[in-house]
């Protein structure tokens, strides 16, 4: 993976889409040295003509996140093998999801499917139904 969403960062950095675009217009701008013309409009949202996605080099260099590539790495290599993360996706999360909507339909995080693996994807939805019978 060499570039992330506005979606993508704020799933890494655990902050708001809208934010994590500011971020990310910031980031684009201070690049290649041009003032930033992005702004929030009448309801909150940014306003911008960047691209939606941006190099990761340039987002880690720009706002010192001197380990971005690598934590990207470590989401799509290592999420369901590390502890924490893995009950977080396969017990946490679809249980608050459905004391939430009152319903056994749960979607994995589209900024964190992004980063799995199809085989990755395929195992938490397994998982998912044979822990609480959610159906896709």
């Amino acid at each position: 993976m060499n570039s992330l969403t506005a979606q993508q960062l704020a799933f890494i950095l655990d902050i708001k889409v809208q934010e994590a675009r500011a971020k990310l217009c910031h980031a684009w701008c201070k690049f290649h040295g041009i003032e930033n013309k992005a702004y929030f409009n009448e309801n909150n949202k940014i306003v911008d003509d960047y691209p939606s996605a941006i190099p990761i080099g340039m987002i880690s260099q720009t706002l010192c996140i001197d380990n971005l590539q690598d934590v990207v790495e470590d989401i799509q290599r290592n999420f369901l093998t590390r502890p924490a993360t893995r009950t977080w996706i396969l017990c946490d999360y679809p249980e608050k999801e459905m004391a939430l909507k009152a319903k056994n339909k749960v979607r994995i995080p589209s900024a964190l499917k992004s980063f799995l693996s199809e085989p990755d994807i395929e195992f938490i939805k397994a998982q998912w139904h044979k822990r609480y019978g959610i159906q896709y």
